[in-house]
């Protein structure tokens, strides 16, 4: 129900009845809500929003505009009292010191949990409510947050992982579980720091991503993949051995299990959803040219997983054979190459649909400056006509999305001139893309 944007210059937009409540029931228009501070990329949670800046600063936003409403207080008082002037928003610090030149990079949300990592390749984590570590997710037990009788006193809480034990009819939420009295967690200044994920601290990490309610990360060396939180429809993909509905442990997920005996495998990216995740592997057989699979692990209840079924579950990851080892020849090089996933979307839950950007580089028309196009996938949930194809009938393996008029339906990019929200010229040979979101 709210959305977010960071335009060409840095600045935070968001939108949507969440954000604008009742102040602005009629406007529908993006509204700035954090201005020079250079954002590159924003998360959304669950009724906070994630910014981070180009010089590897977090902030984090209210979603509701009634919480941004509050006024700012004149420069005396702040001088005076040491408060900031906009106090809608907050910046958040770290639980140990960082580097020299080191910053934070990337930033992931779940629903009530985030993930951050440095440039460094170390991994902080943020609860971003008292559910925050409901399954295990953060890493860690304990952490800060605001004292309900001092807005500047700082308490300790520790919240351990509960599990529910619903089984896997419905998608778990985390309302029973129970949490210290008092606390207000949907202000900014619940907690204001990000901590270090104590079992990461020897492991120099590539990538960190949130699921809903999971974690991974990506090794630099030999691209691993560590996992922990909920696992009630095997969505971290650690295997049939492992049954328990949570796991707060980082705990590695065995990628190269699909892979015959003498095969090289890497993990190149994960894509957690909901209750599903999806990890892009590099597969090279000695003499042989490398390949890219997709594989998938979780809820497959309505053909997400890719692979033909309509399973509930799915703890091993499945390599998904209509997008995986798929090859493509080279003008250029003159050769086969392998054919990758140059984006992938999946539904928060407890929906489950896909969208996939295959990475074809084939050109269209004549001369080098042609516009490149890229093959779009779906499959998964669609009772409500989210994958685009005409029709309400979920799909078990993914199909080209095809146009009323039955030709394939492909994505663009460009080079062109780039303006701001403000209609001003921001640059004037950006290359610039189209690019699929699946909502819930």
């Amino acid at each position: 129900t709210h959305g977010a944007l960071v335009d060409a210059r840095g600045d935070v937009y968001q939108w949507g009845d969440g954000h604008f409540g009742t102040r602005s029931v009629d406007n529908r228009e993006p509204m700035a809500t954090l201005k020079g501070k250079d954002i590159k990329s924003v998360s959304l949670s669950h009724g906070k929003l994630y910014a981070l800046s180009r010089s590897g600063r977090v902030f984090v936003l209210p979603v509701a505009a009634d919480d941004q409403a509050t006024p700012a207080q004149p420069s005396w008082f702040s001088w005076l009292w040491g408060t900031t002037s906009n106090p809608h928003y907050a910046e958040l610090s770290t639980n140990t010191r960082l580097g020299y030149t080191e910053k934070f990079v990337s930033i992931s949300a779940g629903s009530d949990h985030l993930l951050a990592l440095t440039s460094s390749g170390r991994v902080f984590s943020h609860p971003v409510s008292l559910r925050a570590n409901a399954f295990g997710q953060l890493g860690f037990r304990k952490f800060d947050v605001q004292a309900p009788d001092a807005p500047s006193k700082r308490i300790e809480v520790s919240l351990d992982a509960k599990g529910t034990g619903w089984g896997r009819s419905v998608h778990t939420d985390t309302s029973d579980v129970p949490l210290p009295e008092g606390i207000d967690d949907k202000s900014v200044h619940f907690c204001d720091k990000l901590y270090e994920v104590p079992a990461l601290k020897d492991v120099k990490i590539a990538q960190a991503v949130a699921g809903e309610r999971t974690s991974f990360v990506r090794t630099v060396e030999q691209g691993r993949v560590l996992a922990w939180g909920a696992n009630d429809f095997g969505q971290l993909g650690l295997g049939n051995a492992t049954s328990l509905p949570y796991v707060t442990v980082p705990s590695e997920v065995v990628l190269s299990r699909y892979c015959p005996a003498g095969t090289y495998s890497k993990c190149l990216n994960i894509v957690p959803g909901g209750d599903l995740t999806f990890f892009v592997v590099e597969r090279a057989s000695p003499g042989k040219t490398a390949t890219i699979d997709l594989l998938a692990a979780g809820r497959g209840q309505w053909g997400a997983l890719g692979n033909g079924t309509f399973s509930s579950a799915q703890a091993e990851p499945l390599r998904i054979r209509a997008v995986s080892g798929l090859t493509e020849y080279s003008e250029a090089r003159q050769r086969l190459e392998p054919m990758g996933v140059h984006a992938l979307s999946v539904s928060p839950a407890p929906s489950g649909h896909v969208l996939l950007t295959l990475d074809t580089i084939s050109r269209f028309g004549t001369g080098g400056d042609a516009p490149a196009r890229r093959d779009l996938l779906v499959w998964g949930m669609n009772q409500s006509s989210q994958l685009g194809n005409g029709a309400r009938k979920s799909l078990a393996t993914p199909q080209h999305l095809e146009d009323a008029a039955g030709n394939r339906a492909m994505l663009g990019e460009k080079w062109t001139r780039v303006l701001d929200l403000q209609g001003n010229v921001w640059g004037r040979n950006v290359k610039v893309e189209q690019r699929v979101v699946a909502g819930h």
